[in-house]
């Protein structure tokens, strides 16, 4: 339910990334400038590159060319994104896996006496 969310929002965008609607709000604190300009980053980028191969094949299907006449942006950086050409996120899923084995393994020797907090960093891949 969108009452759980921080902020609520809504992006309509052209391809060329001018903005048709905005519709927001905060759900709890209200939101900065910064903020709000994040959320329309984050409104250009696909939630997956599963969502992300379904926008192109809808586009290629009414004639509009990704890139080109829409600059499309997904989220895995799955084969897809390299067939399909359209840019991706990629997670670094191998590495959160190294790091997270290497974790476990220290729990289970007993080398870890308090909660660690590990991050690695998603990298842009652009097509």
């Amino acid at each position: 339910e969108d009452s759980n969310a921080e902020a609520d929002a809504n992006f309509v965008l052209t391809g060329s990334g001018g903005i048709v609607e905005i519709q927001g709000t905060a759900e709890g604190e209200p939101f900065t400038e910064e903020q709000l300009g994040q959320l329309m980053a984050l409104a250009k980028t696909a939630i997956t590159d599963l969502v992300a191969l379904h926008v192109c094949r809808i586009c290629l299907e009414s004639g509009i060319r990704v890139p080109g006449d829409l600059q499309l942006t997904g989220y895995d950086n799955t084969a897809g994104s390299l067939i399909l050409n359209f840019s991706s996120v990629d997670q670094r899923f191998d590495r959160i896996a190294e790091q997270a084995a290497r974790l476990l393994l220290r729990e289970i020797n007993g080398e870890l006496d308090q909660p660690i907090i590990e991050t690695v960093k998603a990298r842009a891949v652009i097509h």
